[in-house]
């Protein structure tokens, strides 16, 4: 639970399954989290990664079809921390990111995402 006064660490989630989102936005809340916003495709999650207004991200890698790459690549151009979430094998996943991505596959306790997201996150 979060301290009083204490500042949320804003958590934008880029997924495009409605109930996974909705999902992840409520663990984040009952964490000590706040959603930054949604992006359910590619294009989407380049708008609000443009923005700046988040924390950290947590991505999906296939948005709709399409490789989340590009939205991962601004991610990293803008020094902001993410952890991959998705149904694919996280091994085959291993050369499509950053070396050293976290990278976690659905389904994923929701204890080891809020884990790997404090692993990354600087106490506010």
């Amino acid at each position: 639970m979060q301290d009083l006064g204490q500042k949320s660490r804003r958590i934008l989630i880029v997924e495009d399954e409605p109930m996974v989102a909705m999902s992840m936005e409520m663990l984040l809340e009952c964490e000590g989290f706040e959603s930054a916003g949604v992006a359910a495709t590619v294009e989407e999650a380049l708008k609000l990664t443009a923005q700046g207004d988040y924390d950290a991200a947590i991505l999906d890698a296939n948005l709709c079809g399409v490789f989340s790459g590009p939205v991962a690549e601004a991610l990293q151009k803008a020094g902001a921390p993410f952890l991959v979430l998705s149904g694919y094998d996280a091994e085959q996943q291993r050369g499509r990111f950053p070396p050293g991505t976290v990278i976690l596959q659905k389904p994923c306790r929701p204890d080891v995402i809020i884990e790997a997201l404090r692993a990354f996150l600087p106490r506010p």
